[in-house]
């Protein structure tokens, strides 16, 4: 709902971030839907609402009802007010004692178990931002809720400055839930080069796209089919590679 509000800005702020971090930095692939296309959510075994502030409540009770029938839904900050920014109280619905309060500084940190992330926010940030306040002085919730759970962050990790903060925060949950990429690295891979993988019925499609200045050397193995696939992605260009499962090997390709 905010994003159709004066803090629009933030909020595409805050998914292409989510998008980053997970895509870019953890490689791991995700899909976006929109507030209003919450039917077409399915049955993923995580969801993150980035840096809500505001949610209509629709969206609201679906997601809770995703989470009762086993799901896992991470919130990053408040989401204490509706489509018309009317307050409502969600927190108490997982029976959570909290208040919201202007995020009015720059430094903060989200103690998850035995690891704190610091966050650093700007001007505009400090000046438009609530926070979500614990009673306990907890900055981490997770609550069970039905077969499933919510994972709570007292603040916007992803409108924190750079992209540690929200990689922190999803790469625990990641190891948490044993949420792994479709392949493994062999060698490292330049932060601005993107690997995505989609896995078919008798294939999976590898779609890679550089940002850098540089071409960049990839070297990877697909866990699915067991292949290996190696290239020159060149500078700010895209490649597809088709990986058979009964093969072992890239059946089709293009872009090197």
């Amino acid at each position: 709902a905010a994003q159709f509000s004066v803090f629009s800005d933030l909020q595409l702020e805050a998914q292409q971030k989510a998008v980053r971090a997970l895509a870019y930095r953890l490689q791991v692939t995700p899909y976006v839907i929109a507030e209003n296309q919450i039917a077409k959510l399915g049955a993923p075994r995580l969801v993150i609402l980035p840096s809500p502030q505001s949610l209509n409540e629709n969206t609201w009770q679906a997601l809770l009802a995703y989470v009762g029938s086993g799901g896992n839904l991470l919130v990053t900050g408040p989401v204490s007010r509706n489509e018309h920014w009317q307050f409502r109280d969600r927190p108490r619905e997982l029976e959570l004692t909290t208040q919201i309060e202007p995020q009015s500084y720059r430094g903060a940190a989200v103690q998850l178990p035995g690891k704190a992330v610091p966050l650093s926010f700007d001007q505009q940030k400090q000046s438009a931002l609530e926070a979500l306040r614990f009673s306990d002085g907890a900055t981490w919730k997770e609550i069970p809720h039905g077969k499933g759970r919510v994972f709570w962050a007292s603040y916007a990790a992803e409108l924190a400055e750079g992209l540690d903060a929200a990689t922190a925060v999803y790469g625990y949950l990641l190891a948490t839930l044993k949420i792994k990429p479709a392949f493994e690295l062999q060698s490292g891979l330049p932060a601005g080069v993107l690997v995505s993988a989609t896995e078919l019925e008798d294939s999976v499609l590898y779609i890679l796209e550089s940002e850098n200045v540089e071409d960049a050397a990839i070297d990877l193995k697909d866990t699915i089919s067991g292949a290996r696939l190696t290239l020159k992605l060149p500078a700010q260009h895209a490649a597809l590679a088709l990986l058979g499962k009964q093969e072992k090997a890239v059946i089709a390709k293009y872009g090197f």
